[in-house]
């Protein structure tokens, strides 16, 4: 099939299945907002791979890991972008480790595995138990945030995985929603920060959290003071700055 092709995912129940790679058909335009995200973020993650990369890519997507996509990751973040499927690690002995799936960005990294109990618990062999320790243990080393998510409760525990995958990433991410005082106030912009790479300027925050452009540079203002956040103008010109950057001690703060 040529890419933009519409084809149905791996496992879909009680649809048609296409060759690979793996899109979602329906007739007319009667597709969801998940399914139109779902076919441009394959199509992008498709594009870039290349041989086994690509192959695990179309080979490895299940039902479970399209259950977490559709059921769990996107009601609660309402996006794919820098969520990479089948993401590979190379560990201190050059063995490729696979995450079904990672959110990844300058300062956080998040893997998470859809988990069933037969391959991961009852029918694991003692060298498969002990090589999967060593893989977290790794993970963690490189500064990994891990997040299983075991297969069974994809089936019955919907509101429950929900909860929790918010729990992790607004650790990390925060929801932009009107701000109270305090320092929570202070972690949610600095995780703006965090998961924006630009440089942000006062109308950026204004926008993003809903309150007035003067609320927004008081905001950073005090951030500033408190040397969380830097001008994003390398120049030094201390008269004029108009977008900041996270300064890397914040980051211990947020997290």
């Amino acid at each position: 099939m040529t890419p933009g092709s519409l084809v149905l995912y791996k496992g879909s129940p009680g649809e048609e299945v296409w060759e690979q790679p793996y899109y979602i058909k329906k007739a007319g335009n009667h597709m969801s907002e998940f399914e139109r995200e779902w076919n441009r973020w394959m199509e992008r993650h498709i594009q870039v791979r290349k041989g086994e990369r690509k192959q695990r890519l179309l080979n490895e997507l299940g039902h479970g890991e399209m259950k977490f996509l559709r059921e769990i990751w996107f009601p609660v973040r309402r996006s794919l972008d820098r969520l990479h499927p089948e993401y590979e690690v190379k560990d201190h002995q050059g063995k490729p480790r696979f995450l079904d799936f990672a959110y990844v960005s300058e300062h956080v990294k998040v893997g998470f595995d859809v988990q069933g109990y037969g391959p991961h618990g009852r029918d694991v062999s003692r060298w498969r138990f002990a090589d999967e320790r060593k893989r977290t243990a790794f993970l963690l080393g490189m500064g990994w945030h891990l997040c299983p998510f075991a297969y069974d409760d994809l089936e019955g525990e919907l509101d429950q995985c929900r909860f929790l995958l918010q729990l992790v990433m607004g650790r990390f991410l925060g929801t932009p929603s009107p701000l109270d005082k305090g320092v929570w106030r202070e972690k949610e912009v600095l995780r703006y920060f965090m998961n924006h790479p630009d440089p942000a300027r006062a109308k950026d925050i204004a926008d993003a959290f809903s309150v007035s452009a003067q609320t927004a540079r008081r905001i950073l203002l005090q951030l500033r003071n408190k040397q969380w956040i830097e001008p994003a103008n390398a120049s030094g010109d201390k008269r004029r700055i108009h977008a900041y950057v996270i300064h890397p001690a914040a980051v211990k703060f947020v997290l």
